[in-house]
């Protein structure tokens, strides 16, 4: 992308949001609530992230570690259906990546998996992560 190489799903999306989403409706204008809302589960969601990486690490530690975590996410998404509110956004990209992510190791509470099924439905996360492999790219078909 331009010539700049991204790896962490915080730092993707942000890109992405800054350099396509110019009327704010995906991600939020700077200085929003729906920005600051997406800075908030950035700054939430790398660090986990990174600590259920760690493929040297018991399951039982990282069970441990989400624990202090499930209060955070089921508050957060409140009776939303998503984490912005009841519209899909940037916000929803971040989360649900970290939530697919950590999934095979936690079993979540009735909010969450709601919530988890629903964007499992979207049509452009079916895209993303068929159920026969396929070459489609990832990064791009989330914005559809």
């Amino acid at each position: 992308m331009d010539g700049v190489r991204l790896s962490e799903n915080c730092a993707i999306v942000l890109f992405l949001i800054d350099k396509y989403d110019e009327t704010g409706t995906f991600g939020g204008k700077p200085g929003s609530p729906l920005r600051a809302n997406l800075y908030k589960w950035c700054a939430i969601c790398s660090p986990i992230d990174d600590s259920f990486s760690k493929k040297e690490e018991d399951i039982e530690k990282k069970k441990a570690r989400w624990n202090k975590y499930n209060d955070i996410f089921t508050n957060g998404l409140g009776s939303n259906l998503y984490f912005g509110g009841n519209e899909f956004s940037a916000v929803d990209i971040v989360v649900g990546c970290t939530l697919q992510n950590i999934a095979r190791f936690i079993k979540f509470t009735q909010p969450l998996q709601n919530y988890l099924s629903l964007l499992d439905s979207r049509d452009s996360f079916q895209k993303t992560f068929p159920k026969e492999p396929t070459t489609v790219d990832p990064f791009f078909t989330l914005w559809e």
